[in-house]
């Protein structure tokens, strides 16, 4: 007895992340991503997207990403064909219309947009109201709660992964078709440390790929203004 208890502290010793890891609870995990994202004020971060467009996978990367609740959002390309090109939208202000100052050749020229609309709907997804993590943070927590009342499909935690040095909890979840789920599967990373979730990546009903967004560098509570989501902000090109 006393050999047993030896070997399973010394296995507790060599690999304490083994002993971690089986105590993950899914429950637990999502009560803390919903308090940390209820707790969130304002962050900025670097967005990197991939998503399936009209048939096509399209890809952005490095988007500056400003956001203040309840809902304002302030995204710049810095690559890519829409490189310059700078987006605000702030819910009840600018008549609920998407502010855009074009990069590129057509610099000069600064839009006001239906969010929703064709235009402003080219080449993404989704459109800019959805661009932020709370979106996906409602996402798990609408898709879970229908899983805990159904019983149907499968959620299951797949250990610690590593994204541009920052260590997450990487979640796999699988559903049935035509119950209401968003899509077939959804990979999601939490930060390990702030429980928000930072990288999901989403297939359909026929295993396709869907979308994936990445958010890094990110910083919370660092006391963005309305300034920070006024087109008349000197640091802007509107």
């Amino acid at each position: 007895m006393k050999k047993i208890i030896l070997t399973l502290l010394v296995l507790g010793l060599l690999c304490p992340g083994l002993m971690a890891e089986e105590k993950i609870s899914i429950d637990t995990i999502l009560t803390k991503t919903i308090a940390s994202y209820e707790q969130l004020h304002d962050y900025t971060c670097i967005l990197n997207k991939r998503e399936l467009v009209k048939g096509k996978i399209l890809e952005q990367k490095n988007i500056i990403v400003k956001f203040k609740k309840p809902l304002c959002i302030y995204l710049k390309w810095t690559e890519g064909s829409d490189k310059g090109t700078e987006a605000i939208y702030v819910q009840g202000k600018y008549k609920n219309e998407l502010q855009v100052h074009k990069g590129g050749f057509l610099n000069i020229y600064n839009f006001s947009l239906d969010p929703k609309g064709k235009l402003a709907m080219k080449n993404n997804r989704h459109n800019i109201t959805e661009a932020y993590i709370g979106q996906i943070v409602y996402l798990i927590k609408s898709n879970y709660d229908l899983y805990k009342k159904s019983g149907e499909g499968s959620i299951t935690y797949e250990g610690m992964q590593d994204l541009d040095g920052v260590k997450t909890m990487l979640f796999k979840a699988t559903f049935p078709k035509g119950k209401g789920y968003y899509a077939q599967r959804m990979m999601i990373s939490i930060d390990a440390k702030t429980y928000l979730p930072i990288r999901t990546e989403i297939y359909g009903w026929q295993n396709e790929f869907l979308e994936m967004y990445h958010y890094s560098k990110i910083k919370l509570n660092i006391g963005l203004t309305d300034k920070d989501f006024d087109i008349n902000n000197p640091a802007y090109n509107f």
